[in-house]
Order: C-alpha cells, then sequence, then structure tokens
C-alpha cells in the first residue's frame, strides 16, 4: 500500500495487478486496505488497473450471476461463500467433499 508498489508494477509494464487480502490482524488495517484500493482506483492515475482478488471477483459475480456463486478455500480448510468472512461453520474441504460442499453452502434455484 505504498508508492513504491505502485512503482514497481508500472515499471514492469503489468496490465493489471492482483491484490490478495490476507488475514488482518485487527479492523483498522482493513479499513487501510479497502481505503487504499478505493482512492487508488478512483484516482485512475495508473497505467494499469488494480484488482482487489476476493472481493472484486465477488462482486462481478453478484453482479452478472442470479445466485451467489463464489466459494474460497481457505489454508486450513475452511469455506467461505458470498466474503472471505462469511466463513461456514462446521464445514471443511478436509472432513467434506466438493459436491456436498457446494450442495450445502450453494443450493441452486432451480429455473423453469
Amino acid at each position: 500500500m505504498s508508492e513504491t508498489y505502485s512503482n514497481q508494477i508500472k515499471e514492469a509494464h503489468c496490465t493489471f495487478t492482483f491484490l490478495i487480502r490476507e488475514e488482518f490482524n485487527n479492523a483498522q488495517n482493513e479499513k487501510r486496505f479497502s481505503h487504499f484500493l478505493q482512492t487508488t482506483k478512483s484516482a485512475n492515475k495508473d497505467p494499469f488497473f488494480w484488482i482487489d482478488f476476493y472481493e472484486d471477483l465477488a462482486h462481478v459475480d453478484r453482479t452478472i450471476s442470479v445466485e451467489d456463486c463464489f466459494l474460497a478455500i481457505q489454508g486450513d480448510g475452511q469455506i467461505a461463500v458470498k466474503t472471505l468472512a462469511a466463513l461456514q461453520d462446521g464445514i471443511n474441504i478436509r472432513t467434506h467433499s466438493l459436491q456436498t460442499i457446494m450442495e450445502k453452502t450453494m443450493p441452486k434455484t432451480r429455473f423453469i
């Protein structure tokens, strides 16, 4: 979250950069990260796109899909749906099959 990082990306002549959130130790750091991204994206001063990997992909999913399709598997096997903060209690990739996880967390409405 610094000008140095932005300059490194510019020097590499990237078209876009993915930022992947890690767990924040406190809410203040998460707010700083979100503020940094919002400010940077709206400034439009960089010759590349800033992409918040999880939040932007979840936003696209919510925009183009009738139902939420975002599913993340954390390093410890926990499952999150809709956002990274929406962890599913009792469901873990180490104890459940992917099919079971999807059936429990993303039941699809059938459209006729």
